[in-house]
C-alpha cells in the first residue's frame, strides 16, 4: 500500500507536463482559432480530440464543445470542472507524500527504538547467560563438596555412632533399667490405687444400700449377707447401664417426638381446607407452644452442657499437663536417688579416709627406711616373705647365684653402665624401671596393630606422619558437622511448612531427604525466577502502556483499568475473570429469576427486573418474631393466604440463595444493580 501510494504521487508528476502542454496546446488552439476564422469547425473538433481522450484515460470528464460561427469552442463550465479536479487531485496527493514522508519519519525512530533496546536487550541477556553458566558451575561445585562432605560425615558419624553406642549402652544400661521398672511400677500402682478405689467406693456404696435396707450392718461371716452384697452389686451395675440406655433412650425419644410434631402439623395443614376451628386447634397451639418452650429450654440446656463440656476438657488438659509436671519430678528424684545411692556412706567415707592415712604413714615409714639403707640386707628387711622366696627360686632358675663370683670391678661397671641407659641415679630404681621396660614391650604389637589399623582407616597408601594431620581435619570436620546438622534441619523445618497440592503429602511429619529438599530448593528458586520475570513483565507492559498512550491494545487496557478500579498491571487478569465470574453468575441468576417467576426465557432484562420489583412489592415487609417454618392453618379463610405467603416465602429464599443477599433488605439494591449491569451487557451486545 505505501508503495502504491509513493508511485502515485511520481506518475501525477510524470504526467503534469503533458497535461500543462495539453492545456497550452488548448490555448494557442482557441488564439490560432480567433486570429483565423476562416478554419471549418471540423478542424477545431479533431485538435480537442486528443485532450479528451487524454483526459478519458485519467477518470476524468471531456471537456464539451460549444460550435460557433467561427469555429468550436470548449464550455467555461466544463473547463473550470477538469481545472478543479487537477488541483484537488494535486492537493490530495502532496497530503499523501506530507503524511507518507511523516509515517517513514516514525517508523525510522521506531526502528531506532527497537534496535537500542534490542541491543540492550541481547547485552543483558549475554550478562544473564554469563551469571547463569558461573551459577551453574558454582552449583556443580557446591553439590561435589556437599556430597563428599556428606558422604565422608556419614562414613564418621557412623563410626562414632557405633562407638558413642557402646559406651552408651554400656554406661547407661542399668540406669534405663531401674528407671523402666520404677515408671511401671509407679503405673502399677496408681492403677492398683485406682482400682482399690473403685472397688472401695462400689463395696461403700453396697454397705448403705444393705444398711439401709435391713438397718444393720453386714456380718462376715454371714453367708446370706455376703450372697445379699453380692446380688446388691450385681443390681447397681446393671442399674448404672440401665441409667445410660435410659438417657440415649430419652434422646431418641425427643427425636422421634419432633419427627411426629412435624407430620402432625403436616397433617393438619391437609386435613384443613374445609374443617371449621374446634378446641383441637386451640390444643394444638397449645401444644405448639409448650412444645417451642421445650426446645428453647432444651437448646439452653446443650448451650450449658457444651460450656461444661468445655469447662470439663480445660480441666481434663491442666490434669495431664500436672500428671506430666508430676511424672517429670518423679524421673527427677529417681535420678537423684540413684545419685545419692552410688555414692559413699558417711561411714564408708570415714573409713576410707583412716586407711588412706594409714597408707600414707607406712609409705612414709618405709621411704624413711629406704634412704637410711646402706646394705642391701638392710633393704630386704622391708620386703616380704612371699616376695623374697619368690626372688630366690628366680635367681636358682637363671643361676644368678654365680655372679657373686664376678669381680667388684666388673660388677660395678654394669651397673653404672643400666644407670646410664636408664638414666637412674639410685640403683634400687633399676628393677622398677626395667619392669616398667618389660610392659612397654609387651604391649609394642597391641600398639603397633592399633596404629596399623588408624593409618589403614585413615588412609592405606599414606604415611603414618600424615595421620595426625588427616585425624585433625577430621576433627575440624566434625566439629562443623553439628552446625552443619543443625542447618540441615532448620532447612526441613523451613521447608516442612509449605503447602502442597496433595493432601497426604500435607500431613506427613519424616524430614526430608537431601535430594528432595535440594529438589524442593530448586523448585522454590524456578518459582521466584518466574514469578520475578512475570512482575518484570507486568512492569515492561506498564512502561509501555505509559510510553505509548496512542496505542489501540493500550487505550483499552488503560481504559479497563480506570473503569473497574485496577491501580496495577498485574490486577487486570484478576479483575477481568472476577468480572467474567459475575457476568456468568448474573445469568445465571437472571435465569433462575425468571424460571422462579415462570417467565419465558426470551423475556427481556427490563421486563424480567420489572417482575421481581412486583414480587418484591408485594411481599410483607413484617418478619415473624418465631423464625422457624411453621405452616399450620388456622382458620378457613387463611387457607389461600398462607398458600401464597408460603410460595411467596419459597420464592424470596430462592431469590437469596440466587443474588447472595442475607437479608429480604438486601434483594432490591442486588437487583438494581444486577438490573444495571445487565443493561450495560445488553447495550454492549445487543
Amino acid at each position: 500500500m505505501v508503495a502504491s501510494r509513493l508511485s502515485t504521487p511520481s506518475s501525477s508528476k510524470s504526467r503534469r507536463p503533458s497535461t500543462a502542454s495539453v492545456v497550452h496546446d488548448q490555448g494557442n488552439d482557441s488564439n490560432s482559432t480567433e486570429a483565423s476564422a476562416v478554419h471549418p469547425s471540423t478542424s477545431s473538433e479533431s485538435a480537442w480530440r486528443p485532450l479528451n481522450s487524454l483526459l478519458a484515460q485519467h477518470g476524468f470528464s471531456p471537456v464539451e464543445l460549444v460550435p460557433t460561427a467561427t469555429g468550436v469552442l470548449p464550455k467555461m463550465d466544463a473547463l473550470y470542472g477538469v481545472v478543479h479536479d487537477l488541483i484537488s487531485q494535486l492537493e490530495r496527493r502532496g497530503q499523501i507524500i506530507q503524511d507518507l514522508v511523516l509515517d517513514s519519519d516514525i517508523n525510522a525512530k521506531k526502528q531506532t527504538k527497537i534496535e537500542t533496546s534490542l541491543a540492550s536487550s541481547g547485552k543483558h541477556v549475554a550478562n544473564v547467560t554469563d551469571a547463569l553458566e558461573r551459577s551453574q558451575l558454582e552449583v556443580q561445585s557446591l553439590k561435589t563438596q556437599l556430597e563428599r562432605a556428606s558422604a565422608k560425615a556419614d562414613s564418621d558419624q557412623k563410626a562414632y555412632k557405633l562407638q558413642k553406642t557402646k559406651l552408651e549402652q554400656q554406661l547407661k544400661m542399668s540406669e534405663h533399667r531401674v528407671k523402666a521398672k520404677e515408671a511401671l511400677v509407679d503405673r502399677l500402682q496408681v492403677k492398683l490405687q485406682q482400682v482399690t478405689d473403685k472397688d472401695a467406693a462400689a463395696k461403700s456404696r453396697t454397705r448403705h444400700v444393705f444398711r439401709d435396707i435391713h438397718m444393720r450392718e453386714p456380718r462376715r461371716t454371714s453367708a446370706a449377707d455376703v450372697k445379699a452384697l453380692e446380688l446388691i452389686a450385681m443390681y447397681e451395675h446393671d442399674r448404672d447401664k440401665m441409667a445410660g440406655e435410659i438417657r440415649s433412650l430419652q434422646s431418641q425419644v425427643q427425636e422421634l417426638c419432633c419427627d411426629v410434631r412435624d407430620k402432625e402439623n403436616v397433617l393438619l395443614r391437609q386435613s384443613s381446607n374445609g374443617l371449621p376451628k374446634n378446641r383441637e386447634d386451640a390444643f394444638v397451639e397449645r401444644l405448639e407452644a409448650a412444645r417451642l418452650e421445650q426446645e428453647q429450654s432444651a437448646r439452653k440446656l446443650r448451650q450449658q452442657e457444651a460450656l461444661i463440656q468445655d469447662k470439663v476438657a480445660k480441666i481434663d488438659a491442666d490434669l495431664r499437663a500436672s500428671k506430666q509436671v508430676v511424672a517429670d519430678l518423679r524421673d527427677e528424684n529417681a535420678n537423684l536417688h540413684l545419685e545419692v545411692q552410688s555414692r559413699p556412706s558417711i561411714r564408708d567415707y570415714k573409713a576410707t579416709q583412716r586407711r588412706v592415712m594409714l597408707l600414707e604413714r607406712q609409705l612414709h615409714d618405709q621411704q624413711v627406711a629406704v634412704t637410711h639403707a646402706n646394705t642391701l640386707d638392710d633393704l630386704r628387711q622391708y620386703m616380704g616373705t612371699a616376695e623374697l622366696i619368690y626372688r630366690d627360686k628366680q635367681n636358682a632358675k637363671l643361676h644368678l647365684n654365680r655372679l657373686s663370683t664376678l669381680p667388684k670391678e666388673a660388677c660395678l661397671e654394669v651397673m653404672q653402665d643400666i644407670c646410664r641407659q636408664l638414666d637412674l641415679t639410685d640403683v634400687t630404681m633399676i628393677g622398677p624401671s626395667v619392669a616398667k621396660l618389660i610392659s612397654v614391650v609387651h604391649a609394642v604389637p597391641r600398639m603397633e596393630k592399633f596404629i596399623r589399623d588408624v593409618c589403614a582407616c585413615v588412609q592405606p597408601s599414606a604415611a603414618i606422619e600424615k595421620v595426625v594431620p588427616t585425624l585433625t581435619k577430621w576433627k575440624q570436620n566434625l566439629d562443623q558437622l553439628e552446625s552443619l546438622q543443625a542447618y540441615a534441619a532448620q532447612i526441613n523445618a523451613a521447608l516442612m511448612k509449605r503447602t502442597y497440592e496433595n493432601v497426604e503429602d500435607s500431613h506427613t511429619t519424616d524430614p526430608l531427604s537431601p535430594k528432595r529438599a535440594l529438589h524442593v530448593i530448586d523448585e522454590l528458586v524456578a518459582f521466584e525466577s518466574h514469578f520475578l520475570q512475570e512482575r518484570q513483565m507486568y512492569s515492561i507492559a506498564m512502561t509501555n502502556v505509559e510510553k505509548q498512550p496512542d496505542v489501540l491494545v493500550h487505550k483499552m487496557i488503560q481504559h479497563f483499568r480506570h473503569l473497574f478500579g485496577v491501580k496495577t498491571m498485574d490486577g487486570v487478569f484478576p479483575k477481568i475473570n472476577e468480572v467474567f465470574l459475575f457476568v456468568n453468575e448474573m445469568n445465571n441468576a437472571l435465569a433462575s429469576i425468571k424460571e422462579a417467576l415462570n417467565l419465558p426465557t426470551t423475556a427481556s432484562v427490563t421486563s424480567t427486573l420489572q417482575d421481581l420489583r412486583t414480587a418484591l412489592q408485594q411481599t410483607p415487609s413484617t418478619r415473624p418474631t418465631n423464625t422457624s417454618e411453621s405452616y399450620v392453618v388456622t382458620s378457613k379463610s387463611d387457607v389461600v393466604g398462607v398458600a401464597a405467603v408460603r410460595q411467596q416465602h419459597l420464592t424470596l429464599t430462592k431469590l437469596k440463595q440466587v443474588l447472595g443477599a442475607q437479608s429480604t433488605d438486601e434483594l432490591v439494591p442486588r437487583a438494581t444493580r444486577l438490573m444495571e449491569l445487565l443493561s450495560l451487557s445488553s447495550m454492549q451486545h445487543p
